[in-house]
């Protein structure tokens, strides 16, 4: 997700085992599953708000800004002492490393990220790829003696 998708949630576009994003950068609507970390922070954060509430508020009950998110950041990063601070896009990046390095299957990374096909995640990705292709080179072609 990118964070203007995170922002615009509400507690109706949260279910029981995934995210519905309405306000995504393609126009286009996506859910998201959500694994069972995920089910537990999201349930906590809309635990008995209405519907048309922000997911992501702050203690006087307004929504969050892109400019909280990154100040938020920024301090966690300086406790957790990483140097240098990470961006908010850095966590989406991460997310289809991660799953690449899974070997989690391209189009599946790519539905995943709100990319309308798989050349944005090529492309973004392209030297995660790289290295995949090379891993499977070497260990499934037979060797020949």
């Amino acid at each position: 997700m990118c964070l203007g998708e995170l922002l615009a949630l509400t507690v109706a576009d949260i279910a029981p085992d995934h995210l519905t994003v309405h306000h995504s950068k393609t126009g286009t609507s996506r859910r998201v599953p959500l694994n069972p970390e995920g089910v537990s922070l999201f349930q906590a954060a809309i635990a008995g708000r209405n519907a048309q509430d922000a997911v992501l508020t702050q203690e006087s009950g307004a929504p969050w800004t892109p400019m909280r998110v990154s100040r938020a950041l920024r301090r966690t990063c300086k406790t957790a002492e990483i140097h240098p601070p990470i961006q908010f896009r850095q966590l989406r990046t991460t997310f289809g490393s991660l799953l690449l390095n899974a070997d989690a299957l391209l189009n599946t990374i790519s539905e995943l990220l709100g990319h309308k096909d798989t050349r944005m995640t090529r492309r973004h990705y392209a030297h995660l790829l790289w290295d995949k292709l090379k891993e499977t080179v070497d260990e499934r072609l037979p060797k020949f003696e």
